[in-house]
Order: C-alpha cells, then structure tokens, then sequence
C-alpha cells in the first residue's frame, strides 16, 4: 500500500508561489486522470484541492497498512485563509451546505464558525474520494499481481 500511495505522490511537482504559499500539481497518470474527473469535476483546476488530496495521501502513507482510515485533515484557522477559501467560485456551494447543516449541527455562532464548517465539508469530501481512489487501485494492483503469480505458476507446471 505505502509504495502504491508513495508513488502517487512522487507524481506530484510541488513549488512555491512569490508569497512563499506551496502549492502542487500533478499532470499525468492514474491520479491525474482521477483528480481531473473526480475531484475537480468539471471545474478548473484548484491549488486548494491539488494541495488536499496531496495532504491525504500523505496522511495515508503514514498510516499502517493493516489498519486503514480516512485521512482526516482540520480546516484552516485563520480568517485570512478561510477568507482565501471563501472567495473561490466553487466554495459557494459548501456554504450553502454548511447553511443547510445547521439544523443539524446547530446554528453557526459567527461567520469563522460558517466558513469552518463549510470547508471542512470539502475537506471531508475530498478525502474519502482519496481513500477510495487509494483502496481502489490496492485492489487492481493485488488483482494484477494475482494474475501474474498464476502465469507464473503455468509456465513452471
């Protein structure tokens, strides 16, 4: 698991901007293909989900492989970098939710409590898409390994 999840993040560039904020990408293979079609979804690409989903796989790569969880990663605690969020075209929708939430876990005391909760829903999003996208290709690499120990075995019977 570690080496599938190791080599997904050597596939990322990461670089600083002129502010000194990291940032990364990722342009080709299985992960891009995925954070393209998954994670951005139609929208363009986004520092904020490039930078959560290599957070996620590096929660996960410090993780034991016999005992698996969803990376669990805390939004921002800043106002200027919740701010930041905010302001993207594509945070709106978790706003909304964030909203919507609160007949379910409570009524937000103040605009940093809102746009917390609201990010955290992305947060979340995000990363159980990683998760699965991680377990998901564990299990096509075991498959793949399976078939070729039975070549294997065929040619040494």
């Amino acid at each position: 698991m570690n080496k599938i999840v190791n080599d997904f993040l050597s596939e990322f560039s990461v670089h600083s901007k002129e502010n000194g904020e990291v940032y990364a990408v990722n342009r080709e293979g299985a992960l891009y293909e995925f954070i393209r079609d998954e994670i951005h979804d139609g929208h363009l690409p986004d520092d904020f989900r490039f930078k959560t989903v290599y957070r996620a796989l590096e929660d996960i790569s410090l993780q034991d492989e016999t005992a698996l969880n969803v990376p669990q990663i805390e939004p921002d605690i800043y106002y200027s970098d919740l701010n930041r969020w905010a302001s993207r075209s594509i945070s709106h929708d978790y706003l909304n939710q964030a909203i919507e939430s609160q007949q379910y876990y409570g009524i937000a005391n103040s605009y940093f409590d809102l746009v917390t909760r609201a990010q955290q829903i992305e947060l979340d999003e995000i990363t159980i898409k990683v998760y699965q996208f991680v377990l998901d290709e564990l299990q096509k690499s075991q498959a793949q390994q399976a078939v070729e120990d039975d070549s294997e075995n065929e040619w040494e019977a």
